[in-house]
């Protein structure tokens, strides 16, 4: 089963949150400056792409990409964003528990202008409360 007309339904009673649609896919953009993106691509053969920003996990299982495409729009997960120069190149996701932020993903590219002063920063959203199950 697709997701994506579940999803969409959801993000759209949310308060402020703007969200495009395709058949194959949804894209739920953040409210500030200081949140990212979160996708869902339905894939053929039924598989799943979610991604915050640059970070991306693929899923066979619906339900568990659906619960990571919610998971993305609370501020229980963030990212971990580092650039050289304006090019983002490294995005590593982290889960908020009792003791603190901890790395539960990463992605990253292998090329980047490494001549360039490498600077790191985070970004959350807070669009959603709750948010699927965690990992």
């Amino acid at each position: 089963m697709n997701p994506i007309e579940t999803l969409y339904t959801e993000v759209n009673a949310l308060p402020g949150v703007q969200a495009y649609r395709t058949e194959n896919s949804l894209t739920a953009l953040p409210d500030g400056r200081d949140g990212f993106d979160v996708a869902i691509v339905c894939r053929p053969n039924e598989r799943f792409t979610v991604s915050y920003r640059g970070w991306l996990r693929h899923f066979d299982d619906p339900k568990e990409a659906a619960d990571c495409f919610r998971r993305g729009l609370t501020d229980r997960v963030r990212l971990k964003v580092t650039r050289r120069g304006l090019f983002e190149y490294k995005w590593v996701l982290e889960r908020r528990g009792s003791s603190g932020w901890t790395e539960i993903g990463r992605n990253a590219l292998k090329l980047a202008p490494y001549w360039k002063g490498a600077k790191t920063f985070y970004l959350k959203n807070n669009l959603l409360s709750g948010g699927g199950r965690q990992r």
